[in-house]
């Protein structure tokens, strides 16, 4: 996975997110949609993701975090008329990150700055992301 803005749990049809946001959207699920894993959607959701490859460590995070910051920059007024009016329960950016085991004697971490923190609060992001280690072989 990839670090994603995701709109979750609201009524509307997701093509409104995309209409308030004037963003359009990675994957948007309706109530009823097919999952990959098998199951129905319960829920409305909308997806936008900025990149295709797994995160590995911190730089690669805040890259990828920088580019949805880039991307919802000077949006936070349509971010609270999506509150207003369609009344997502989540809205958030998630995702998740690898750290190779090789990794483990060295000093990683995760980071936002202050325009990131900034971004997101103002737009009333929420953040979270798992953290994955992933065995390497010895050498």
């Amino acid at each position: 996975m990839t670090l994603s803005l995701i709109i979750g749990r609201f009524a509307a049809e997701p093509d409104e997110v995309t209409a308030i946001l004037g963003l359009r959207p990675t994957r948007a699920v309706r109530v009823g949609d097919q999952l990959p894993s098998g199951g129905t959607s319960s829920i409305n959701s909308w997806e936008l993701n900025v990149s295709d490859v797994a995160i590995e460590g911190g730089v690669a995070h805040h890259a990828s975090l920088r580019k949805i910051v880039d991307i919802i920059d000077g949006k936070e007024s349509a971010f609270r008329s999506l509150r207003d009016r369609i009344r997502p329960e989540l809205m958030s950016i998630v995702g998740e990150i690898v750290f190779p085991t090789s990794w483990l004697l060295g000093e990683h971490g995760v980071w936002m700055d202050a325009r990131d923190m900034r971004a997101l609060a103002d737009c009333g992001l929420a953040w979270g992301v798992d953290i994955h280690l992933v065995e390497t072989e010895h050498e």
